[in-house]
Parts: structure tokens; sequence; C-alpha cells
């Protein structure tokens, strides 16, 4: 039981994932592409349009080092998420055009080991109710964001703290619960395994 809430504790403390570094950029290039990806369920409108995209990245030490490095794009219909081509140091090339239309979100998605979940946006829809202005899809710098306020840019941003703390922590109480029920669960049964093979040898 104590092993189990340990490693529960040991999850909070690693995985909550960190911002970029200031002035983490990632230049982007794009070029219209000759033609795009299948959508599964098409839904959102606009006139499609494809992009491929040649990114230069600020750091290339964190470009090398990343544990995802990909061309992203979701809420159009489909998902699609691609790891990029290296071209040079710190420079790469998206392997899949990404749509640049309609409801979709795009963007280059960068993880690294230390925690570090960041992305570049490239294209966004306005989303008047959240007071997100549109990303228009074209060439130039783009700042790397913590990755959540690009993918979760409809989220209220005036909830009160106190709020977001207590969800997170009922949501952390229900998780340590579960562990130690089974937890105790695995203790019972190997006891009670143990107790058996006793008997059976008395």
């Amino acid at each position: 039981l104590v092993g189990a809430l340990g490693v529960v504790a040991l999850m909070a403390a690693v995985a909550a994932p960190l911002a970029p570094p200031p002035g983490l950029t990632a230049d982007v290039r794009l070029t219209e592409a000759a033609a795009g990806q299948e959508i599964s369920n098409p839904h959102g409108g606009g006139t499609p349009r494809w992009v491929d995209a040649t990114v230069t990245i600020s750091r290339p030490d964190l470009a090398d080092d990343a544990v995802w490095l990909t061309g992203f794009a979701w809420q159009g219909g489909d998902f699609y998420s691609a790891p990029l081509e290296k071209l040079g140091p710190g420079v790469y090339r998206t392997a899949e055009p990404l749509p640049a239309f309609g409801q979709w979100k795009a963007g280059i998605r960068l993880h690294v080991a230390n925690r570090m979940m960041a992305l570049a946006p490239i294209y966004a829809p306005a989303d008047p109710a959240a007071n997100a202005k549109v990303i228009t899809a074209e060439s130039g710098k783009r700042d790397f964001v913590s990755e959540i306020s690009f993918l979760q840019r409809e989220r209220k941003t005036d909830t009160p703290l106190v709020l977001w703390t207590v969800a997170y922590v009922a949501v952390g109480l229900i998780f340590a619960g579960m562990w130690a029920a089974f937890a105790w669960l695995y203790a019972a049964a190997a006891a009670g395994d143990a107790a058996r093979r006793r008997q059976t040898a008395s």
C-alpha cells in the first residue's frame, strides 16, 4: 500500500508539463501543398487549403533531444500527427501536408524529455466565444507556447484558481484511492495464497 501511494506521489511530481523557455521560436516557411490528406469525417467548412512547412527552430539542441517533433492537426474531422524530416541543424520539414482551413487547428508540436510540451501554432480559426483571434497560416516567426494553451484555446481563463485546484485535488484523490484499493486487493490475495500454501504443507 505504501509503495502504491509512493508511485502516485512520484507521478504527481514528474508528470506536470513545463512551459517552453522564453524566446523559443519556430521560423515557419509555408508552401502550398500539391494535394491534401483524406479526412475521415469532414466538418467545419472552409475552402480547402493544405500547406507544407519548413521550420527553423531557434534552439536546435531541444529539437535534437525531442521525444516528439511533429506536424500536428486536429478538430477538422480527423487527427494528423507525423514526425518532421530533418534537413539540417535545427531545420525541419513536415512529412505530410497540414490543413489550414475551416475548424482545423494546426501547428508544430515539440516535446522534450524534461517534460516541456510546446507547440508553435500554424493555423487556428477565430473563436469569438473564447475571445480567441484567428491564427492565419502564413510564413513568419512563431513563438512556441504551452501546448495546452493552444489545444484548449476555448478553455475559459477567468475560472477562479481555487476551482482548478479543487478539481485537480479531487481527481488526484480518486486516482490515489484506486491505487490504494488495487494495492490492498493484491496484498490480501497474496496473503490468502500464502495461508493456503501453509495449510497444504501442514
